[in-house]
Formats: C-alpha cells, structure tokens, sequence
C-alpha cells in the first residue's frame, strides 16, 4: 500500500486526526541531524564552550522546535512531548560535555532552558493573549460562552482560563505588554 502524503502548509504537517504525530516524527528528525551540527563545534582541543553551542541550539534547534508551535501544542500526546524532549536534552548534552546519566533537571538549570512542553506552552499563552488586542489579525473572544462539545483539544480549552485570569476585552498596547511579560515570568518560575 502507498504511503499516503499529508498535506504541508508552512512547514506543519497535518494529519486528517490532527494529531500530528507525523509533523513531530520530521521535527524530531530535523532536530537530530542539528544536533550533529552540534556536534561538530564540541571538540576535545578545539571545540566552542558551552555558552556558544547553547546560544547555537537556541538559534538552529530552539527556533525550529517553537515554530508554530500554538498549532500542534494543544494537540500532543506525552509520548509526543517525550520525543521532543529526548531530543533537547540530546543537545543539551552535548552542549555541556554531560554524560547520559546526569538528570534531566541539571542539564536544564546549567544551561539556563526550559522543558520543550513547557516552552511551547508558554509561547502558546502568550500568543493566545496577543489574540485579545482587538488589532489582532485572529483576534478571539474568550468571554463568549464556550461551544458544545469539544472532540480536540485547542489554544482556548487548554489555556483560555489563565488568559481569562490576566486579560482584559481591548487590552491597551502597555497592558498587553505587562501581561506578556507576566506569561515569561511566571512561566520560568515554574
């Protein structure tokens, strides 16, 4: 049987599930052979230290694993999560010289990072938000009453509440600002 091609808009693969277990097997691909780049800058005489194959991660791996991430962040499983994770803390190994037996908590309070879910949640909340500046091309009312059943999870069941909490109808550009800034801070506290 022919493998059937899922449709790709903007670098997202969907699934006629949304579930979007493909599009999380070719990131987490992508993330890999990134981190052979990784790799490749770490060298026993000659190889970066840590700050510059951290802030490398950040700009060639980081960026691919956040991008669009408010689209298929509501939608995954942990078995999904896990996979994304296991492949940061790849890098995150590698960024450090840390063998695969030091904790998952370590790798991520030496370099200063966040779990991916965590991360991806947060840039999810906080693009929730900016959905409630009425200038806002997806502009959303979270205070309208919620549909009936819900067959998938979405941006709003998973975090209208706590946008709910912070927001206000029209937020003013400087409230907007304050209350981002929050999402990040309460966020990283976590």
């Amino acid at each position: 049987v022919p493998s059937v091609k899922k449709p790709k808009l903007l670098g997202i693969t969907f699934d006629n599930l949304l579930s979007f277990k493909q599009h999380v097997t070719e990131l987490k691909a992508k993330v890999q052979s990134r981190n052979n780049i990784l790799k490749a800058l770490t060298g026993s005489t000659w190889g970066k230290d840590k700050e510059v194959i951290t802030n490398t991660y950040k700009a060639i791996v980081q960026s691919l694993i956040s991008y669009g991430c408010p689209i298929w962040t509501p939608a995954l499983s942990e078995t999904q999560w896990k996979e994304l994770q296991i492949a940061q803390n790849a890098a995150l190994r590698i960024a450090t010289g840390n063998h695969k037996m030091a904790s998952i908590e370590h790798l991520h309070a030496e370099t200063d990072m966040m779990l991916v879910k965590d991360r991806c949640s947060m840039l999810s909340k906080q693009f929730l938000l900016a959905t409630q500046t009425e200038d806002h091309p997806n502009f959303r009312d979270l205070w309208r009453p919620p549909p009936g059943k819900i067959s998938k999870e979405t941006l709003e069941t998973c975090f209208g509440h706590e946008i709910r909490q912070i927001s206000t109808p029209n937020m003013s550009s400087d409230d907007y600002k304050l209350k981002l800034k929050s999402i990040h801070t309460n966020s990283v506290r976590e």
